[in-house]
Order: C-alpha cells, then sequence, then structure tokens
C-alpha cells in the first residue's frame, strides 16, 4: 500500500497483474503529461513483466528522453535498461517470429551478459508454457492458474500456437530440456546452448 511516512512516500513495488500495471503506467505517464504510442505503451507492459520497482528505475529515463515528443517503441529500447526481462522478451519474440536475424542478434549481445545462464534459465517459463499451450485443451483460466501467468498470457501463447502448429513449440521445448539436462551435467555451457537451441530452430517443423 501506498502512504506518508515522515514525508516519504512508501511506495509498493510488488508485481501487478497486467490490468492494474496497465492503470499504473498510465497514471504515471499522464501525471508526467507524456504522449505514447500504443505500440510503445504495450512493450513496456511486456518488458516489465509487472515489475513496478523496474517501472520506477526506467520510466522517468524514457520521458525525461523523450521530452514533449510522442513516445515510441524506439525510444523505450533506447531508455530502458537491457535487464533479464527484456532479453527473454526479445528473443522469445524473435522465436515465435522464427526471425533468425533477430534471434542471433540478440543471441550476439547476450554473449558480452554475464547473466546469459540466468537467461537461459528463465526462457525455461516461456517454453514450458508454450508447450503447455501446444498440448492441453483446459481453459486459459486453469492453464494460467497451473503456470502461475495471468489468462492473458495463454491468450497470447495460443495464438502463436496456432501460428506456428503446436509440433513447433513440443519440439522447441524438448529440445531446451535436454540442453537443460547437459547444462546441469556440466556438459555444455549455457551460451553454447542457447547456439545450439537457436541453430535448431530451422530443423523444428
Amino acid at each position: 500500500p501506498e502512504g506518508k511516512v515522515d514525508n516519504a512516500e512508501v511506495v509498493d513495488c510488488n508485481h501487478l497483474d497486467r490490468a492494474d500495471l496497465i492503470k499504473w503506467v498510465n497514471n504515471y505517464l499522464a501525471k508526467a503529461s507524456a504522449k505514447i504510442e500504443k505500440g510503445a505503451f504495450d512493450y513496456i507492459i511486456d518488458l516489465s513483466s509487472g515489475d513496478l520497482a523496474y517501472l520506477n528505475t526506467e520510466l522517468p529515463k524514457l520521458t525525461s528522453y523523450a521530452g514533449d515528443k510522442t513516445i515510441t517503441r524506439e525510444d523505450v529500447d533506447l531508455t530502458f535498461t537491457k535487464n533479464k526481462n527484456y532479453f527473454v522478451y526479445h528473443l522469445s519474440n524473435a522465436i515465435d517470429l522464427r526471425d533468425k536475424k533477430a534471434q542471433f542478434d540478440i543471441l550476439n549481445t547476450l554473449t558480452l551478459s554475464q547473466s546469459i545462464g540466468e537467461i537461459y534459465t528463465f526462457l525455461g517459463s516461456y517454453f514450458r508454457r508454450m508447450f503447455y499451450c501446444a498440448i492441453s485443451k483446459d481453459s486459459d483460466e486453469n492453464l494460467a492458474s497451473i503456470l502461475k501467468v495471468k489468462p492473458y498470457a495463454i491468450s497470447k501463447a495460443r495464438q502463436m500456437v496456432t501460428k506456428n502448429k503446436p509440433t513447433y513449440y513440443i519440439d522447441l521445448y524438448n529440445k531446451y530440456i535436454n540442453l537443460d539436462y547437459s547444462i546441469k551435467s556440466g556438459k555444455i555451457t549455457p551460451q553454447n546452448a542457447i547456439y545450439e537451441l537457436l541453430l535448431g530452430i530451422n530443423e523444428v517443423k
């Protein structure tokens, strides 16, 4: 909850669900008198994963940089810190779009990161979600409860499963699991595992 303690404002920086997050970001931008394109707004919501602490750090930089002009997706890319959420979002999106160039552009940047192992692990939740959406006939609400995400995320995932076919995500998840086992058993590094995973996407039908 928010309140006042000795003239200091205490802000709850827990993760919010998507509906509350949209309201929060809208209120922040309105107070800053900032104008923003819808695509840029949606991008901020997706990148944040509901993390208010992250947004409290990044939104002031964005609004200061944009000034009076309308905020674009490119402005978000230029000002938001590239954390794990950023890379997982971009890489999973490139995989969904089967965009090989984007996948390896991201990977080339990731090779400079000390957290590549963590990012590979974080990708596991994305692969698991897509796998279950590919094989399950359960409702969005029930599947969201099982996977501990919001129904909106399941709805979006199922749209991509329909577009790319269930076998695409089933095969990718199985490949991810095998590579993850190889990482944990010391047979391969996280960096090489991501390369092998992305190179193998061309073989996935």
